[in-house]
């Protein structure tokens, strides 16, 4: 629930406490940017441009019984 103009605050301070990793679990779609489009009234980023200069995993989620979390959902890791 981070907007565009807030994003890079939160990542500065998700980095800043982070020892080895951040998992999240988030609305990742590779067509969109590393700020963000609304979509299903969340925003959607592309995390791997957002920590473009860390290595990043993701993992599509499955069968959560929810169309949108079943479309662009992943469990991303970022490695610090």
């Amino acid at each position: 629930y981070v907007p565009p103009e807030k994003i890079g605050k939160a990542k500065s301070e998700l980095l800043r406490v982070a020892k080895k990793a951040i998992i999240m679990v988030e609305f990742h779609d590779e067509t969109t940017d590393e700020l963000g489009n609304k979509m299903f009234l969340h925003w959607v980023r592309d995390y791997k441009k957002l920590f473009k200069e860390y290595k990043v995993e993701t993992q599509k989620v499955q069968n959560w019984g929810s169309p949108k979390w079943d479309n662009i959902g992943y469990f991303i890791i970022v490695y610090v």
